[in-house]
């Protein structure tokens, strides 16, 4: 049985994560720690598998 594979609809759930994730960092002050430098870091990551998900998708789906 071969899965089925929806990028669109893993995309549109990342960004939506990434939306969440913007919303709760909202009243956190950036100078805690290495709060700002991990964040940005971790927004690049996302930003960046968002874009190979959307690459590889007809090749995916």
């Amino acid at each position: 049985m071969a899965a089925k594979y929806n990028v669109s609809r893993v995309t549109g759930d990342l960004d939506k994560g990434m939306k969440h994730v913007k919303e709760g960092m909202r009243g956190v002050p950036f100078r805690f720690g290495t709060l700002k430098r991990r964040h940005d870091e971790f927004a690049r990551s996302m930003a960046a598998l968002s874009v190979a998900l959307d690459s590889a998708s007809p090749l995916i789906d």
